[in-house]
């Protein structure tokens, strides 16, 4: 698997993740449950979007035609 997008959005990882598993491209957020998990408690953790390396590419390109603010 390989890092697509690192973002600290639990809502905009869900719904990238959506796009990119409707597209047929397997796509996992790692420390997403941890970062739900202690929204509240802890200092901000950031979430990376894995994808199979093969798939980077198009992955990135459906990212980016989402064209949604990333912070």
């Amino acid at each position: 698997m390989a890092s697509a997008l690192v973002m600290d959005n639990v809502y905009g990882a869900s719904y990238l993740r959506g796009l990119l598993v409707k597209e047929g491209i397997d796509a996992q957020i790692r420390a997403f449950h941890y970062r739900s998990f202690s929204f509240f408690l802890n200092p901000l953790t950031k979430m990376e979007l894995l994808v199979p390396v093969a798939k980077l590419k198009q992955a990135v390109q459906i990212i980016q035609l989402a064209r949604i603010e990333i912070v």
